[in-house]
């Protein structure tokens, strides 16, 4: 039997209006998780999968050419085949005439109006603007590369257009089984000027890879690097008067970033700079300019909440940017960028995944970052923080440097 009092409240509409009230209320549910979770995404703190960008190789043209109107290269070399892409459109043009390398491609700064080439026996002064090809030894031809003879090249820090030349002539007997290196029989030094097309015999030293020349105040930095090292302190200077190792003076070492004497911090070269940091619980960057004659040292730390998210930070390439008040680091599969204020503090952290970043190096010019990954150069915007562009280039490609052209 039904009661009176259940027959008042029974629905007149029955089962349609039942359905009714059903689905407003999962509208109103599903209404109410939609802003919940717009909430939440606009007052988290941006992690490694916000803003993941799209990936294309269609590009709109944009601004990317200096105040005299010339256009910005990414210079590559792939398969011995030097190229320059046009980070503006994608399109892909040759750089150097057939035959000839570029040496140690990877130590130009960014911009460099010289390029130090090898042709069979020749080393030769490239001009990148006037695309000029100058042999360096045509006074002298007996100093002409000779069979077992390998060069290097060591770009000046500080001038432009000054190189340090180190010519080993090497024997047949492997010493280093790691990477197959033959001994080394004798050094021959020379410094270059490519403005004058000057060559200069200077005094025979032999330079570990790690090195770096100071032109304009005639001195040398080195620093630690190897297998199981990687790149690190000590960072340390001496004169070019006097090269022994007894008049080495240690910049920086592992103590002055906070460290344990014993331990070590990672030493990078970027864009003019060097770049020493430790990472962990005490994540600091510090920046030393070479262009300082007195060295002066400029620390950056991190705020607790942005170290606990660097503890496993591993980086290969740091760039700084003082004008948007960022550093950019390369890690394994992602880049990092870190936002610091006016008392250099970095107090913010935002991770960009991507795959194949690890041993590929970032440039950073005008608030953007270039950089190569497997098979793509990629363009992150700094202030946006996003990866903005993608330009396919074949794969297994060196990266060189920026050219403006």
């Amino acid at each position: 039997m039904i009661s009176s009092a259940q027959k008042k409240i029974k629905c007149p509409c029955g089962f349609r209006c039942k359905l009714a009230i059903i689905s407003v209320i999962v509208i109103l549910l599903a209404l109410l998780v939609w802003v919940c979770f717009l909430y939440m995404s606009s007052s988290r703190d941006v992690d490694w999968w916000d803003d993941m960008p799209m990936m294309t190789s269609v590009f709109q043209p944009e601004s990317h050419t200096s105040s005299n109107g010339k256009v910005l290269y990414f210079g590559t070399e792939s398969q011995g085949k030097s190229s320059l892409v046009d980070v503006r459109t994608g399109k892909e043009k040759d750089f150097l005439p057939t035959g000839y390398t570029i040496l140690n491609k990877m130590d130009y700064k960014m911009f460099a109006p010289y390029l130090i080439v090898q042709k069979d026996d020749g080393l030769y002064s490239y001009n990148v603007e006037s695309k000029v090809m100058v042999n360096i030894f045509k006074s002298s031809p007996d100093l002409k590369l000779k069979e077992n003879e390998w060069p290097l090249i060591y770009p000046s820090m500080t001038e432009k257009d000054k190189f340090l030349i180190q010519i080993d002539a090497m024997g047949d007997e492997i010493v280093d089984h790691m990477y197959g290196l033959p001994e080394v029989l004798g050094t021959r030094m020379y410094t270059y000027d490519a403005s004058s097309e000057t060559v200069v015999k200077i005094k025979n030293k032999r330079f570990e890879p790690c090195t770096k020349y100071d032109s304009l105040n005639q001195r040398l930095f080195s620093w630690v690097c190897g297998e199981g090292v990687g790149s690190a302190t000590p960072l340390s200077v001496r004169d070019m008067s006097d090269l022994t190792e007894k008049k080495q003076i240690e910049v920086v070492t592992a103590s002055d970033i906070g460290l344990n004497p014993d331990d070590w911090a990672r030493v990078d070269y970027e864009a003019g700079l060097f770049l020493i940091s430790r990472h962990g619980k005490d994540f600091q960057i510090m920046i030393v300019d070479p262009r300082d004659k007195n060295l002066s040292q400029e620390t950056f730390t991190a705020t607790t909440g942005v170290a606990d998210m660097l503890n496993d930070l591993s980086p290969y390439s740091i760039v700084f940017d003082r004008a948007t008040h960022t550093f950019a680091v390369g890690g394994a599969n992602y880049i990092v960028l870190l936002t610091f204020d006016d008392n250099h503090q970095i107090i913010k952290s935002t991770f960009l995944p991507d795959v194949g970043v690890y041993a590929n190096f970032l440039y950073v010019n005008a608030g953007k970052v270039y950089y190569v990954a497997n098979d793509r150069i990629r363009i992150v915007d700094i202030i946006k923080q996003k990866i903005e562009r993608t330009i396919l280039v074949p794969d297994r490609l060196s990266e060189v440097t920026l050219f403006f052209l």
